[in-house]
């Protein structure tokens, strides 16, 4: 039996799983759609998929699994378009940074015996330093990819999202919807926020206009992550749908910058020493950690050398039930 899978967004993040489920094609046929028509025709160029669908209810209407891969603004206007061509047992995913407010949208917008699971896959430590145009097959190979979910979802779409997981080379790990909503806005979603506040505020000095010929890499390093969002709308809407876990992250990163100001006005340099020296050595730590991807807190017991490799998996999974052919109005058996 292969299994349909259709990628909805093919730029860095959907053609790396493309690209990534190529050793599967006995298993697979990976179809993808691409709002630019261009982009699409490249990822089958490369390989990423085996066919390019520029309709995106043709792209759909067959699928086993549906992976959407496009900012988060458009999420909602796609499961609209969708929902009346996934056929019964369709599995949705998505690698959005907002999963409570897409499993809202998938609620409102999912067929009944459809389902979601989010995922949330983190890139191989090699390509921390790239730039985040360019592609690979390994994009996440040898690291982690969460996978999360609303209640009552059905083990079968929980063992096929593991599935897929390790068919792309990442760890699969457990995580509640609000958790990862909150893990993500620290660790992903207030870096852009705090650069686009520093450069906005920087340059509305009235001196900026000789400060910029002095600055360098410091700023250059720290301005990047305000240039990397999709669009100023995909970032706002992704704030708003984490605010309160943002203005949590906010507030406490306002009592720091208060606190060292405090230590400055008193004339207290070895506290602020202190906090300075242990942000380096907690940044120093946290970079020697994601270089090695050794994440001993979420280790399995017995290790993840454990857990049945893909290949003893994927013929009990997607031999089940939850991708039986329903007959659709119109369609065929």
């Amino acid at each position: 039996m292969t299994v349909e899978i259709t990628i909805i967004g093919l730029g860095r993040t959907g053609s790396a799983f493309g690209l990534a489920l190529s050793e599967h094609k006995q298993l697979l046929h990976r179809k993808g759609h691409d709002k630019d028509y261009a982009i699409g025709q490249n990822a089958q160029k490369k390989g990423a998929i085996d066919q390019h669908c520029h309709n995106l209810h043709d792209a759909v209407k067959d699928a086993d699994l549906v992976l959407i891969t496009t900012p988060l603004d458009q999420i909602s206007p796609i499961l609209e378009q969708i929902s009346s061509d996934l056929k019964e047992g369709t599995l949705v995913l998505d690698t959005s940074q907002a999963k409570k407010k897409v499993a809202e949208w998938m609620m409102s917008f999912l067929p009944e015996g459809c389902h979601y699971i989010g995922l949330t896959p983190v890139i191989n430590p090699q390509y921390l330093s790239e730039e985040e145009t360019v592609t690979h097959a390994d994009l996440y190979k040898d690291s982690i990819i969460a996978i999360c979910a609303p209640p009552n979802t059905p083990a079968e779409a929980y063992k096929l999202a593991t599935d897929l997981v390790a068919m792309v080379g990442a760890q699969p790990l457990f995580v509640d919807l609000f958790e990862i909503d909150g893990l993500i806005s620290a660790a992903e979603i207030s870096p852009k926020l705090i650069s686009s506040a520093l450069v906005r505020s920087v340059i509305l000095q009235p001196g900026w206009q000789e400060a910029r010929k002095f600055a360098g890499r410091n700023f250059w390093d720290i301005g990047l992550p305000s240039s990397r969002f999709t669009s100023a709308t995909e970032l706002a809407q992704t704030w708003q749908a984490n605010q309160e876990n943002l203005e949590r992250l906010l507030e406490e990163m306002i009592g720091t910058l208060k606190l060292w100001r405090d230590y400055l006005r008193a004339g207290e340099l070895p506290r602020l020493i202190n906090e300075l020296e242990s942000a380096q050595q907690d940044f120093n730590q946290w970079q020697e950690e994601r270089r090695k991807s050794k994440w001993n807190e979420y280790a399995m017991p017995g290790g993840w050398d454990q857990i049945p490799s893909s290949s003893d998996r994927l013929g009990g999974v997607f031999g089940m039930n939850l991708f039986r052919k329903k007959k659709k109005e119109g369609g065929k058996q």
